[in-house]
């Protein structure tokens, strides 16, 4: 009988391996690294910038274990993420117009169309499958031309599951221009 009881224990662990489903929802925390922060309202960009969503997540299933102190022998069961931010449908707009390469940006325009090409489009994390980041580098600001000032970005998308999100972010446009008019 004693080797059914550790034939047990050993097998438990085993056999309680799930992976955790999770879902990404329409909610997040929209921000845009590497400013100097001006007041709680607003900030102020003055150099290269990076726009970051961090979505978040729903796990599905349960966690509740035959053995809870099996958790101590199981190996580490990644997320298994049921739906995916739809690339291909991510846009950045503005409240203000601007230039790219030297021609006007209207006002609303998706200005992800003018600066990255859509069959280079990635804008996943590396490490979250769950956040969104779009990095404004010193190449692309080098064909941008903001009007300095306040200014929302607005940057909206949807989901695999066509689960649509938008997030907006007022802040303090100051790059100098690189452009010659």
């Amino acid at each position: 009988m004693k080797k059914v009881y550790i034939l047990l224990f050993l097998i438990l662990p085993i056999l309680s391996c799930e992976p955790n489903l999770t879902v990404i929802t329409e909610n997040g925390i929209f921000s845009i690294q590497h400013l100097v922060p001006v007041d709680s309202e607003a900030d102020h960009i003055r150099a290269p910038f990076s726009m970051r969503v961090e979505f978040e997540t729903l796990s599905l299933g349960s966690r509740w274990q035959i053995m809870p102190t099996a958790y101590a022998f199981r190996r580490d069961m990644s997320n298994t993420y049921v739906n995916a931010i739809d690339q291909a449908s991510i846009t950045v707009t503005m409240d203000r117009p601007m230039k790219i390469d030297g021609e006007e940006i209207t006002i609303g325009r998706d200005i992800l169309q003018d600066l990255f090409p859509s069959d280079s489009r990635d804008f996943r994390d590396d490490y979250a499958a769950a956040m969104l980041s779009i990095n404004f580098t010193d190449e692309i600001l080098s064909r941008c031309n903001f009007e300095p000032g306040i200014t929302t970005f607005h940057l909206s998308g949807k989901n695999s599951d066509n689960i649509r999100f938008s997030f907006s972010k007022e802040v303090i446009l100051n790059i100098p221009s690189q452009l010659t008019d």
